[in-house]
C-alpha cells in the first residue's frame, strides 16, 4: 500500500487541507517509474480534496500495479500518459483523469471483472461522485476517471507556484 502512504505523508506535509493533483499523480506513479520517460504526466494545477486525493492515489496504484503485470509496463516499449484536465467553465466543476496505455501487449477485455476493475468502476465513482470507466482496448488500456471538485479545491497557476 505504498501509494495509500505516499498520499498519507503528501497530506500531512500539506496540513491534511488537500493536495495537488499532480503531487498526488506523481507520488501515486513512482514506484513504477524505470527513470526512462515511460511514465508521462501533463495537467493543469488542481486542488484536490484529501479524500479525492486517496482515492485518486489508490486508483493509480491499482493501473499501476495492472500495466506493470499485463500491460503497458510489462515489456521495454509500453508507455502510461496520464492527463488531466480542469473544469470546462466557471459553474461546472469537473475535472477528468486519464490513464492511457499504449506499446504493451495487445489488450483483451477480461472474462470477468476482478476486484481491481470493480474497485475502479464502482467503489471509486461511489467515492469521487463521478463516472470511472475502463476500456480494455486492443492497444492499451484507458481509464477515464471524472469527479466533481468544490470550486475552494480549485487552484490557478500562480497558486500553485506560490511557497
Amino acid at each position: 500500500m505504498s501509494a495509500l502512504a505516499q498520499a498519507h505523508d503528501l497530506l500531512t506535509v500539506e496540513g491534511w487541507r488537500g493536495a495537488a493533483l499532480g503531487d498526488v499523480v506523481d507520488r501515486a506513479v513512482s514506484p513504477f517509474r524505470t527513470g526512462d520517460e515511460r511514465i508521462v504526466i501533463d495537467g493543469a494545477a488542481i486542488r484536490l480534496s484529501p479524500k479525492q486525493a486517496l482515492a485518486i492515489a489508490m486508483a493509480l496504484h491499482e493501473l499501476g500495479t495492472n500495466a506493470l503485470k499485463y500491460g503497458a509496463l510489462s515489456n521495454d516499449r509500453g508507455r502510461v500518459h496520464i492527463a488531466w484536465h480542469g473544469p470546462d467553465s466557471a459553474d461546472r466543476t469537473l475535472i477528468e483523469l486519464v490513464w492511457q496505455e499504449t506499446g504493451g501487449p495487445p489488450v483483451r477485455p477480461p472474462a470477468r471483472k476482478g476486484f481491481g476493475s470493480r474497485l475502479l468502476e464502482r467503489n471509486l465513482a461511489r467515492e469521487l461522485g463521478g463516472p470511472t470507466v475502463i476500456e480494455f482496448l486492443p492497444a492499451g488500456v484507458i481509464c477515464r476517471i471524472s469527479l466533481p471538485v468544490e470550486q475552494q479545491w480549485l487552484m490557478t497557476q500562480r497558486d500553485a507556484a506560490a511557497p
